[in-house]
């Protein structure tokens, strides 16, 4: 999970125009109110579909009432989609 963690945080940073680093206790919707627009969440949201290989269904898009580790805790659910398998 604390991968998930570093990892929102760090793609909603670089994306946003405050350029402050992210708590894992900040709420979503207080970061899309200041510093992001809501494109900016989505976008990282695929990019993290990408770099860890799971699909985030659509109603984890609506749920920016959660802090970031609860969101990585609902990620952390989630099965890959893409096997590690070679």
């Amino acid at each position: 999970m604390n991968k998930y963690i570093f990892t929102l945080a760090t793609l909603l940073n670089s994306k946003s125009r405050a350029k402050k680093h992210y708590s894992p206790d900040v709420v979503i919707s207080e970061m899309l109110d200041t510093d992001l627009d809501e494109i900016d969440f989505v976008m990282s949201l695929s990019e993290l579909e990408l770099i860890y290989g799971f699909e985030i269904p659509e109603e984890l898009y609506d749920k920016t009432d959660l802090t970031i580790r609860e969101f990585a805790e609902e990620l952390d659910k989630l099965p890959p989609t893409i096997s590690d398998e070679k």
